[in-house]
């Protein structure tokens, strides 16, 4: 949880400005999404990423790779194993 906003508003507020609008957004949550919410995050960001038990290591994994990928590189594909 973020003390000042909650992460829609914190979205809204920075694709306000132009020079922000590129920026890529990757959510990670530990909150169920209501399917109301699955669609508003939808519009404005790469991925999303809910931290459960299941999905824990894959989240870890995902993060890893985000470094790289953000430098200009590849991230990679990282599929999700059941």
């Amino acid at each position: 949880m973020m003390p000042e906003m909650d992460g829609f508003e914190f979205l809204e507020k920075l694709r306000q400005k132009p020079e922000w609008c590129n920026i890529p957004i990757v959510v990670v949550t530990a909150r169920d999404l209501t399917d109301e919410q699955r669609s508003r995050l939808n519009v404005g960001v790469e991925h999303i990423i809910q931290k459960t038990k299941r999905d824990e290591m894959f989240a870890r994994k995902w993060l890893a790779r985000l470094p790289n990928a953000l430098r200009g590189g590849k991230a990679g594909r990282l599929e999700r194993r059941e």
